[in-house]
């Protein structure tokens, strides 16, 4: 885990774990020393009162006179407060002559330590009651006496020890506090030039260019203090120029009408206008710095990326053509003119581009193509039967059945050729603005749908027709030619979609206050794209020259006709399984006054 201290508390805390190792390690140091002297001085002095003991006792030892040694020893050690105990053991080391113990001999001082034959003394440390006490070792007449050992106490070792480190303590002590004042007034005068630079800083990223920083040393400090002074003078004399440049450009492009942008050679956007930030869909802020695949779908990404290397490439002006999904229903086309722009040197620095909206004059461009190609083909083929038929009858070249055959032929063409008629004209109708006229009475549904459905019947024998009606009467408020009208153009596409032998059932319920009708068909289906186009004018889910005749214009009608109703049309479909066309309308129109 990090610790985000500051900087005067890092200094403060260095000065501290400065003083605090200086104290360990002196601490330790003397503490060494002074044990190591002291314990040797009470060593030396043991040593020499245990060989004054031995010399004295010598003749005491080999005359066996074991009274005067205990008195001896008895005495020494009441002489001398730090001795802990004094005996004496024969040669054999297993016999105590005399000792200072009293009334009970501790025995197991006897195998504390012994002396080998080339040692002249031995010194063992022992703890005796929580104290360490020192065993000092020494013959008596070169061993033929036997062995005097002496116990000298540590504790006045420990003592001094304890006092020394207390003192030591005591010094260290009064060492930080002198260490901590004079580090507390350092470590501010470090840390305020610096917290004043920081504070700069800040107020620098928060957009303030005015504050300055005080310079109150020439040290290195102040010398970065001064340097942070001009580089805010420059920064602020470079934006004051951008901002007259940003202001310039912002004021020229936001009143060209046309998206219009530029960006650099590596195609990161450099500024647009707010066209252009409409058209993306994003504020301008938000545009800049955006790459082609950062703002389009991948395919018109990697043709505004190729454009781009071509301009970059050859130079001049590059134009071409693309498409932008604005949203999940519209598909714009768009001309876009891109050309370099140089830099001071001369040197390409970047591409700026203007977009163009031709969407209108495209499709526009296409429907009349495609209308005039439709219209054409859908008239020659009843006008041709027409002429032809007519020319026959004329000459006199067939009579009898096949005239009358004829003339009835001669009269569903024109009856088509007249119901086209109707449908331009009612197509005309709404573009105007105008809705389709209706009569309304009282209209039987299964009535209506049962006629249709037996027309359809006479007239294809190659499709099998069945209708699923409401058990009850089912009588809405409605234009039954108008309502019939919707039922064929729903049931021509079934019948031009659907392959021979194949059904098609038409239903009728009611719920919800209104009357649905639905055309099921086993086709060949359409895809979510195809069926989100198939009420728009002139559409055609098929425009081949190998697709089945019609105009695209029977659904855009049929949609017109139940709109007018107050009800809705639209279709569910699966590619390869089918195809169903409802459309619903209320049983209660509103009245004029009501809408």
């Amino acid at each position: 885990m990090t610790l985000n201290l500051s900087l005067r508390t890092k200094i403060l805390s260095l000065t501290l774990l400065l003083i605090a190792s200086f104290s360990i390690i002196t601490g330790t140091y003397v503490k060494t020393r002074v044990t190591s002297h002291l314990t040797e001085e009470v060593l030396k002095r043991g040593t020499s009162i245990a060989k004054h003991l031995a010399e004295v006792s010598a003749d005491a030892v080999i005359q066996r006179d074991l009274i005067h040694l205990k008195l001896m020893v008895e005495n020494a050690q009441q002489t001398e407060t730090d001795i802990s105990y004094i005996f004496i053991t024969s040669p054999s080391g297993k016999l105590v002559l005399a000792h200072s113990f009293g009334e009970s001999f501790p025995v197991n001082l006897l195998e504390v330590h012994t002396l080998t034959p080339r040692q002249e003394s031995s010194i063992k440390a022992l703890t005796l009651q929580g104290q360490t006490t020192y065993d000092i070792l020494l013959p008596i007449l070169d061993r033929r006496g036997g062995y005097l050992h002496l116990g000298i106490s540590g504790e006045p070792v420990q003592q001094a020890i304890t006092q020394v480190t207390n003192q030591a303590l005591l010094f260290l002590l009064g060492l930080t506090i002198i260490a901590m004042l004079i580090a507390i007034p350092v470590s501010r005068t470090i840390t305020r030039p610096i917290a004043s630079l920081q504070h700069a800083v800040e107020a620098l990223k928060q957009g303030d260019r005015d504050l300055r920083v005080e310079i109150a040393q020439r040290d290195e400090i102040g010398l970065l203090g001064e340097a942070f002074n001009e580089l805010v003078k420059n920064l602020k004399d470079v934006e004051n120029r951008l901002a007259s440049q940003r202001n310039f450009l912002e004021v020229l492009l936001d009143n060209i009408p046309s998206p219009v942008f530029y960006k650099d050679l590596q195609k990161r956007m450099l500024g647009c206008n707010r066209a252009y930030a409409r058209f993306i869909g994003l504020p301008i802020e938000e545009v800049i710095g955006k790459q082609p695949d950062d703002m389009h779908p991948l395919d018109a990404a990697r043709l505004h990326i190729s454009k781009d290397d071509e301009l970059i490439r050859g130079g001049g002006v590059v134009s071409y053509e693309f498409t932008f999904q604005v949203d999940e229903e519209r598909l714009q086309t768009y001309l876009c003119h891109k050309t370099l722009f140089e830099s001071a040197d001369d040197k390409p620095a970047g591409i700026i581009g203007v977009i163009q909206d031709i969407t209108q004059q495209r499709e526009a461009d296409r429907l009349k193509s495609e209308f005039v190609s439709t219209m054409a083909h859908e008239f020659q083929t009843p006008l041709a039967t027409i002429l032809g038929y007519s020319e026959l009858i004329n000459d006199h070249l067939i009579k009898g059945k096949q005239r009358e055959e004829a003339q009835h032929l001669i009269i569903d063409k024109a009856e088509y050729l007249s119901h086209m008629v109707s449908e331009l004209l009612d197509l005309s109708r709404v573009e105007a603005g105008r809705d389709i006229r209706l009569n309304l009475e009282p209209c039987d549904v299964n009535e209506a749908v049962a006629e249709v459905v037996n027309s359809f019947h006479d007239r294809t024998p190659s499709h099998q027709f069945t209708y699923n009606l409401s058990e009850a009467s089912v009588v809405i408020a409605a234009d039954k030619p108008r309502v019939s009208q919707v039922l064929e153009n729903i049931l021509s596409n079934a019948v031009k979609y659907s392959p021979g032998g194949s059904k098609i059932q038409v239903s009728v319920q009611q719920g919800d206050g209104r009357c649905q009708v639905g055309v099921t068909d086993t086709g060949i289906g359409m895809t979510p794209r195809q069926v989100s186009g198939m009420f728009e004018k002139f559409y055609r889910a098929d425009s081949s020259n190998t697709a089945p005749p019609g105009t695209g214009i029977g659904l855009f009608i049929s949609k017109s006709i139940i709109k007018a109703h107050h009800g809705h049309i639209w279709a569910e479909s699966e590619p390869g399984v089918g195809t169903t066309v409802s459309f619903a309308i209320p049983f209660n129109q509103p009245k004029p006054g009501d809408l």
